[in-house]
């Protein structure tokens, strides 16, 4: 609940974001409940024009702000195993 007030707030204060248009408003929710992370979504419209660098700094601010915080976002670790190849 913490993260998603945390991200609610930062969509609330960016004067990109549109608020209340045409009955859309910023939305936080949780997307999926996994093993050992919660996924959740920030959804927002905006002008076409101001889309991806206001998406990257969201992003940038989500993560920022999460972290100071305390909340960790957790990497989930994978394994890669590559054959190698038959010297023949």
């Amino acid at each position: 609940d913490k993260a998603m007030e945390i991200i609610g707030k930062i969509l609330a204060s960016d004067e990109r974001i549109l608020q209340n248009t045409d009955g859309r408003q910023p939305q936080v929710v949780t997307d999926k409940l996994n093993d050992f992370t919660i996924d959740v979504i920030a959804r927002f419209w905006s002008l076409n024009s101001d889309y991806w660098q206001l998406r990257w700094d969201i992003n940038k601010r989500i993560k920022k702000e999460l972290e100071a915080a305390g909340i960790s976002l957790t990497l989930v670790p994978r394994q890669m195993a590559i054959p190698e190849a038959n010297a023949t």
